[in-house]
């Protein structure tokens, strides 16, 4: 009897080659060509009449053992691990090339920046392209944005301490900006006109803008990258009269006027040289919304810093006041940061790399610092990157930010070799993330390979056995709840020919009853009952947790599936 054996299908395909002889290369599909993709190698083999339960699932866990380990080639590949570091930045350059050209001809491809941002127009956009994260809709949303200029991050460390001292100018200015904005205008020129004297008087000269693709910027401050005679916008400012008029979001229009000031070839020489990091500002009546963008490799990534905040005086309010002057003051010295920051932007060399990752490529303490390159990302979800990194010395390592971290968790585990070794975890940077570092692991996640896991018995059997040691041996003595018990945050590394398991991204683990689960979890997941948006960690979560991972990754034997009880 034939049968076609794969870890993705099996099919008993005696009756259809009766009688047919097949070359040893032939392609199956030539035979089958309504119900095989030719995406993937079929083996066709032949079984013996006499052939044992036993000896089939001996067959299997080879046939898996060969699949994952295949996997682990294709992942390091894939990752641009092997070969040398030069043949790798090459590759690197010219896909960053070829992905820059074309963001920028769809930049301006886009209809104008006033009609595109319409709601229904912005949304077909947003569906047919994927080059704009600016989180509308939730699909769009990328990195954060504090990741890729130091500048966001201080913004918002500024903007959020109530201590922060306010200068005179501002001091002096801050009613009448105030005043400007309560106003009502018959028009919204006469808002732009008002608002942006009352801006002047702080943040210096305001322009209106003509690209040379003709499309206009209600009024941006900008200043000339030194050495380069190109002009850079330290902010872009889009307004509308009132809520409710003009039909569209002044803060969706001000993120297309900024991908299409960037994308002019008249700053050429300052996008070559960095993420051209700009403050965008959306203006609707009095409200006014602060946003950061970067212009990176392949997108526009654009965030909020701030709510929409209204700028409004409140009779006997002096806290209120404080308030906008404290805006304005972080406004202030955010553009300072900038204006700098371009002033030296030609000492940048034109086309690398760098400028399409995190600022911050460096780790360690101010005697202790070792300093790497960011090769890629190491995940496909954009709102948690991750990313591969190589060391002056040519070590991979592996880098993440996060805003909550428990270093003591995973030191424990990886102590009792069941976690990757932490190397790094930082204080909290401004912006509020921590910069986790930790080695390099030959592995794959399990969510990758579960469905080969499953047919080797012996893995999978290893892989439970060394996760729920970490779960129960490890974390839970310690009243410790890791609380993110899934597929993705589990390894499956090889050694010695044996599958192991390990866990990363330790980013929930708490203790129990004293720490929460986010408030961002997706709920459309299966979690154990108990788990919701703000609840309180318990290992009754990890157990259940555990007790589903069993039962996914140990399946019966053949000889347990026949047995008959």
């Amino acid at each position: 009897k034939l049968n076609i054996v794969s870890t993705k299908f099996n099919a008993n395909v005696g009756d259809e080659l009766e009688g047919v002889k097949l070359e040893p290369f032939s392609k199956i599909i030539e035979y089958f060509s309504d119900s095989l993709a030719d995406k993937h190698i079929k083996i066709i083999v032949q079984l013996p009449d006499n052939i044992t339960s036993q000896e089939v699932d001996q067959l299997r866990r080879e046939l898996s053992t060969l699949q994952m380990e295949h996997q682990m080639t294709l992942k390091r590949t894939a990752s641009s691990l092997e070969g040398s570091s030069s043949k790798r930045q090459k590759i690197q350059e010219t896909q960053v090339e070829n992905a820059q050209k074309k963001l920028i001809d769809t930049v301006l491809a886009m209809p104008g920046p006033l009609s595109v941002s319409y709601p229904s127009k912005f949304r077909k956009f947003q569906e047919d392209n994927s080059i704009i994260f600016l989180g509308r809709p939730a699909s769009r949303i990328g990195p954060p944005v504090v990741l890729y200029h130091k500048v966001f991050g201080e913004f918002v460390q500024n903007f959020e301490n109530e201590e922060l001292a306010i200068t005179s100018d501002v001091a002096k200015n801050t009613m009448g900006v105030i005043g400007a904005a309560q106003e009502i205008y018959n028009v919204e020129n006469d808002r732009v006109n008002a608002m942006n004297s009352s801006f002047q008087d702080i943040f210096g000269p305001l322009s209106t803008i003509n690209n040379a693709d003709k499309t206009e910027v209600d009024a941006a401050l900008q200043t000339v990258a030194g050495g380069l005679n190109q002009e850079a916008a330290l902010a872009i400012l889009e307004y509308k009269n009132e809520i409710g008029t003009g039909s569209n979001d002044p803060t969706i229009q001000g993120s297309v006027v900024y991908a299409r000031y960037w994308s002019q070839n008249q700053h050429e020489r300052i996008r070559r040289r960095c993420c051209c990091p700009s403050f965008v500002i959306g203006i609707a009546g009095p409200w006014m919304c602060v946003l950061g963008a970067v212009y990176l490799r392949d997108m526009i990534l654009v965030e909020p810093l701030t709510d929409f905040l209204c700028l409004t005086y409140r009779s006997r309010n002096d806290k209120r006041i404080r308030l906008v002057a404290r805006l304005l003051e972080a406004l202030k010295r955010g553009f300072d940061t900038l204006r700098a920051y371009y002033n030296s932007v030609k000492d940048i060399s034109e086309d690398n790399e760098a400028r399409f990752f995190p600022y911050l490529q460096y780790f360690g303490h101010k005697h202790n610092v070792t300093r790497f390159r960011y090769i890629d990302l190491l995940t496909k979800d954009l709102t948690r990157p991750v990313w591969i990194v190589e060391t002056e010395n040519g070590e991979k390592l592996v880098v993440k930010y996060v805003e909550k971290y428990h270093e003591n968790a995973h030191k424990s585990c990886a102590k009792e070799g069941l976690a990757p070794k932490l190397l790094y975890a930082s204080p909290r940077m401004p912006g509020g993330h921590r910069q986790v570092v930790m080695e390099y692991v030959d592995a794959i996640t399990l969510h990758d390979t579960i469905s080969d896991i499953r047919d080797n018995r012996d893995a999978a059997e290893s892989v439970y056995y060394d996760v729920n040691y970490i779960i129960t041996k490890v974390l839970h003595p310690q009243e410790l709840v890791f609380a993110d018990l899934r597929s993705p945050n589990i390894l499956v590394i090889n050694q010695d020919k044996k599958f192991h398991g390990m866990l990363v991204d330790f980013d929930w683990c708490g203790v129990r009853n004293k720490d929460a689960y986010p408030m961002a979890i997706n709920m459309e997941l299966l979690w154990p009952e108990g788990v919701e948006p703000g609840a309180f960690l318990a290992k009754k979560h990890d157990n259940a947790m555990l007790e589903k991972l069993r039962k996914e990754l140990i399946r019966p034997s053949l000889a347990e599936e026949h047995c008959v009880v």
